[in-house]
């Protein structure tokens, strides 16, 4: 399914102006085509870091009934600030749902900033081997941070930076993991100019969870795995958040009872 995902991804994408042909099945059956004319993608590009280039850059937060929603499409630093302002805004009775499905990865110091907002304690979300010594992914705990429980989302184009984040979250106790199996592609990496102006990518380390899982090659799966089906597209189910959102409102039903149960007993 992740080739597939890839391949058509690839397809879709081309030179502005461009127009591309897509065809398909309905889930009754029925064959379609259809043309689409690329465009510029209209909205902010994340600013390019070193050979890491400019990439569409998109965020969505929302918060209904209790249950907040953070989606963001790559890991850069321009969208960290937003993040930040919508995490502290949560309350303690909140319940939230991180949507990295499609996430390629990105600038890999986010995920260790992102996490500081939803822990308590200093940790460390893993770390990486290397040739010679190696490094870790600490964590340290922001005032204000949201200590509810925590959701995530992955599937087989969530990759890098949010394959370490979702390990690292669901090692650590502090998140629970709903979709598919992550990409498992997370190798540190460093680019070398040719003599004919291309670059060479290789990797320098291996990056392991918390708990010591490699996740090249095996990515992470999820602790609830929520397949997509072609009638659910069709209908527009989310089957993986609507699992979470589930799964958060049990949790946050469970804590109001204890809670109600606990002051019960103290008065």
């Amino acid at each position: 399914m992740r080739q597939l995902l890839a391949l058509a991804g690839a397809r879709l994408q081309a030179p502005v102006g461009t127009t591309v042909r897509i065809a398909g099945v309905t889930p009754t059956g029925e064959r379609w085509q259809s043309e689409l004319a690329c465009e510029p993608h209209r909205g902010e590009w994340a600013e390019p870091i070193g050979n890491y280039p400019s990439l569409p850059l998109e965020w969505e937060t929302r918060l209904a009934d209790g249950i907040a929603y953070l989606r963001l499409s790559v890991f850069a630093p321009a969208a960290m600030r937003p993040l930040r302002t919508f995490l502290r805004g949560l309350k303690a009775g909140d319940g939230l749902i991180i949507d990295l499905r499609g996430n390629p990865g990105g600038i890999t110091a986010m995920a260790p900033g992102l996490a500081g907002w939803l822990m308590d304690r200093e940790t460390s979300l893993g770390s990486v081997r290397l040739r010679r010594g190696g490094m870790g992914y600490p964590v340290y705990p922001q005032e204000g941070a949201f200590l509810g429980p925590v959701a995530l989302l992955i599937d087989g184009g969530s990759a890098s930076t949010s394959e370490i984040l979702a390990a690292g979250l669901r090692d650590l106790g502090r998140a629970r993991l709903f979709g598919e199996r992550s990409a498992g592609a997370a190798l540190p990496s460093l680019f070398k100019t040719l003599p004919n102006g291309d670059l060479f990518q290789y990797a320098i380390g291996d990056i392991r969870s918390p708990r010591g899982q490699s996740l090249e090659g095996t990515g992470v799966a999820p602790d609830e795995a929520v397949g997509r089906t072609a009638a659910d597209l069709a209908s527009g189910v989310d089957a993986p958040l609507a699992a979470a959102t589930a799964w958060l409102r049990s949790r946050l039903g469970n804590e109001n009872r204890e809670s109600k149960r606990g002051g019960g007993s103290g008065s």
